[in-house]
């Protein structure tokens, strides 16, 4: 019996639920927080969000419905990632799912409160989990009622080895190569050794450069984020599994997301551009060498 199937059979739907019907990085966060919701709150997720429920082994409770998707989850209102098309089937899936999974009585949190939430879930009740330009973290502790200190993950005493994670299904916000290099050599200055995760098919026939290794999968992502010491990311899933696994994350960016920025990152300042490091060789060197 699969997960999706066991829970709309078994479990008793608890009060609130909330929607994840987006993208991997948002449903880490919504894992991240709705763990320390109580029993009474469970998270209403898309099937395609399935196996990495299972790579992080999540422990709340936790609903299927049906929405399936090939190698990209389906953005319901991203015109930047789906044409027209492709965003009205998703959002017809996305409606027929909740519909089907929510009884008349149950509450939905979802991200926004606009009109296209609106439409997607009505009959349903709803609340918005933030305003548009919140950080969803920081909206996360205040409906939560916990405080962001105590939760953005402190930096070790003193480290020395950095995992870089420098790719992301949005090809602008991949790192660049020239700034990978520069941050191999601001580590080595610092004493440091750099190993930089390539997303790679095991049938690319790829070879990794010293320095390098490759991973495919969500399980080998979410193994080498929760193996390692302290992490770079691009502004991309990495960085969230960093802040849900409590690894000390700097995020390298074309342009600062703060809306989406990992809690520790955002209260540390600890991002920076692709063309202005100078934020992160401040942090190598503040008092970890």
């Amino acid at each position: 019996m699969s997960l999706l199937s066991f829970e709309l059979e078994n479990s008793v739907s608890p009060v609130h639920w909330h929607c994840s019907a987006l993208a991997f990085g948002d449903f880490v966060i919504d894992c991240n927080f709705m763990r320390r919701a109580g029993p009474d709150r469970g998270i209403l997720a898309a099937s395609y969000l399935e196996p990495l429920a299972r790579a992080l082994d999540y422990p709340g409770r936790l609903r299927f419905f049906d929405m399936p998707a090939a190698d990209v989850p389906p953005s319901v209102f991203n015109l930047r990632k789906a044409d027209l098309h492709a965003i009205m089937a998703s959002f017809r899936r996305l409606r027929s799912g909740l519909l089907t999974a929510l009884a008349p009585t149950d509450t939905l949190n979802v991200p926004n409160r606009d009109l296209r939430w609106n439409l997607a879930c009505f009959p349903r009740r709803i609340n918005a989990l933030r305003l548009p330009h919140e950080n969803i973290y920081l909206a996360y502790c205040a409906r939560l009622g916990l405080l962001p200190q105590d939760l953005a993950v402190p930096m070790p005493a003193r480290f020395r080895k950095v995992v870089i994670f420098p790719d992301s299904r949005q090809s602008a916000k991949q790192i660049p190569e020239s700034t990978l290099g520069t941050l191999v050599d601001i580590n080595a200055a610092a004493g440091m050794q750099t190993r930089i995760a390539r997303v790679r098919s095991p049938e690319s026939g790829y070879v990794d450069a010293p320095g390098e290794f490759s991973i495919w999968g969500l399980p080998a992502l979410v193994s080498a984020v929760r193996e390692a010491e302290v992490i770079v990311s691009a502004d991309s899933l990495p960085g969230h599994l960093a802040e849900y696994f409590e690894r000390p994350v700097f995020v390298l960016t074309p342009q600062a997301n703060e809306p989406l920025m990992p809690l520790s990152v955002l209260l540390h300042r600890r991002w920076g551009r692709f063309d202005a490091v100078d934020a992160y060789q401040r942090w190598i060197n503040a008092d970890h060498v």
